[in-house]
């Protein structure tokens, strides 16, 4: 059996167009406040999703840093703490989002209504 090799060419406008749909992601930069002088513990499930408000997409979870994911715990000894979610893009036309953390028990990560921005860089308080 002969293997033959074909060569695609795709135009440069397509092909341009394709790499930013795959290397879109979205960054939220989470701030979580607690009551002062009380250790807590915190963690991120990964069943939190971006919401877009237009369709029935749900962006998943990629990346977590500066907290922990469920099973474990972050132990805490602060009264804020950082830490930053990464997510599959958005929609193109998606102009606002929810966060929601789809989890059995109270004390999920909500947050309603962001308005879309130009570089899908986001900056949200929690708590």
């Amino acid at each position: 059996m002969e293997l033959i090799e074909e060569k695609i060419e795709m135009a440069p406008e397509l092909l341009s167009d394709v790499q930013i749909d795959v290397e879109k992601q979205v960054i939220v930069h989470c701030h979580a406040r607690y009551l002062p002088n009380m250790p807590w513990q915190l963690r991120v499930w990964p069943t939190i999703y971006l919401f877009p408000k237009e369709s029935n997409h749900r962006c998943k979870l990629i990346q977590h840093f500066n907290i922990a994911l469920y099973p474990q715990w972050l132990y805490i000894n602060k009264v804020e703490h950082h830490f930053t979610l990464v997510f599959e893009g958005l929609p193109k036309g998606c102009m606002s989002f929810d966060i929601l953390e789809i989890i059995p028990e109270s004390g999920a990560f909500e947050a309603f209504d962001i308005q879309r921005n130009s570089t899908d860089v986001y900056h949200v308080n929690f708590f």
